[in-house]
Parts: structure tokens; sequence; C-alpha cells
């Protein structure tokens, strides 16, 4: 972002990761627009001046839910897949053969799945 140095980047991500305003509090505070802030701080990321860290690793079962849809090549859709549950993949078809899950898709309310049921066709309709 041309016009922008690393010390007025700096300054934005103080204001908005550390001071807790909001994008929109920065940008009246420094006389920007909320999309040039969002612009900074995303340009902050990429040059290494904020590094985000989180300290535990993403739940297991989190995880293989996002496995799952990677494979299905579908986003930004997610599976929740519960302890003690179990999938069975055969050819295309990803069946929910124990347990319980919790599918998430965007614009539509989670759906439960029981043993039995088609995973793959849950997300995909």
């Amino acid at each position: 972002m041309p016009g922008y140095d690393d010390e007025t980047l700096i300054v934005i991500a103080n204001l908005y990761y550390i001071e807790g305003l909001s994008q929109e509090e920065v940008a009246a505070k420094m006389g920007l627009s909320r999309v040039a802030v969002t612009r900074m701080l995303r340009r902050a990321r990429e040059e290494g001046l904020v590094q985000i860290t989180v300290k535990k690793p993403l739940p297991e079962l989190f995880a293989l839910g996002l496995r799952l849809l990677a494979a299905l090549r579908r986003q930004p859709e997610f599976a929740w897949i519960r302890e003690g549950a179990w999938l069975e993949v055969q050819d295309e078809a990803v069946t929910l053969a124990g347990g319980t899950a919790r599918l998430f898709r965007r614009g539509r309310p989670a759906a439960e799945a029981a043993p039995g049921a088609r995973v793959d066709l849950l997300l995909l309709g």
C-alpha cells in the first residue's frame, strides 16, 4: 500500500490488536477509511510486522471435519465431527458410520447427522 511506512502500520496494528479499538474506531482516530485500515492490517500481517499466535491447536475433531471438506473440495462449509464418531469412505461416498456430527453450511441452519447419514450429500445439498 503506497504511502504508508512501517511505523504507520505498527501504530494502526497497535490500536487494533493491543488497544482493542474496532477498525472503524481506528479509522476515525487516524483520519482514514475503514477499508484503508483493513488493508493496512493485512499488509502488516503479510510483512511480518504482526504475528498472530494461537496457543492451542485446533481441536482434532474440528480439524477432521476441515480435512473431510477439503477432500470433498467444499468450502467454506465445515463439519464438526463429535468425539466417538467415525466415517466410512467408499469411492466418493462419505457416510457417518457411528456417533453424531453437526454440519454447518453458510446461509443455512446447522444439520445434525446420525449414523448412516451420507455426510457428503448433506454438505452438498
